[in-house]
């Protein structure tokens, strides 16, 4: 169940994301490539599916009992022809900035929502991560559509503790 300030950043982070070409999969799904049919392959049939939902014409929604595992909540997104667009997953366990980097690297766009969240854009591997407020732990990983042209991102400047960059958020 996704409550309505969830709901709102969403809308927000799927006008963010772009339209793109070949993605990071996630749990075998691949923005751009995987069916609907494919998701409900993997997943089952979702407890609760909006339709008509913008560029979705299907919002497929999977929680509580009915979840991957390593989320507590996953949104897939499926255009008219059925093809998987994006996928917001909310991870069930804590992710801070630092294991995402490792998981990642640090080819991202560092960004911010109009409510001054931080978001990291890993633009050639079509993952966008959203933190939540503090800027500390992941809230959402969006799995986009890859821009594989996309110009690499200027380097991380490494503060004299090693660190790379701010930590509040308030970069780029």
């Amino acid at each position: 169940h996704v409550e309505p300030a969830q709901a709102g950043l969403l809308g927000r982070m799927m006008a963010l994301a772009p339209q793109l070409a070949a993605a990071r999969p996630w749990k075998g799904i691949t923005p751009g490539k995987s069916t609907r049919a494919d998701v409900e392959a993997k997943f089952g049939k979702p407890p609760q599916a909006q339709e008509n939902q913008g560029k979705c014409a299907a919002r497929l929604i999977y929680n509580a009992d009915k979840k991957p595992e390593g989320a507590r909540e996953v949104h897939v997104c499926v255009d008219a022809a059925g093809k998987v667009v994006e996928m917001s997953v909310f991870p069930d366990t804590v992710l801070d900035r630092s294991t995402v980097e490792e998981a990642f690297g640090e080819e991202y766009r560092k960004k911010l929502t109009d409510e001054f969240l931080t978001y990291w854009h890993y633009e050639r591997e079509g993952l966008v991560v959203f933190f939540e407020k503090g800027n500390k732990n992941v809230k959402v990983m969006l799995y986009v559509e890859a821009k594989p042209g996309a110009k690499k991102p200027p380097a991380k400047e490494k503060t004299p503790t090693g660190g790379g960059g701010d930590e509040d958020g308030a970069g780029e």
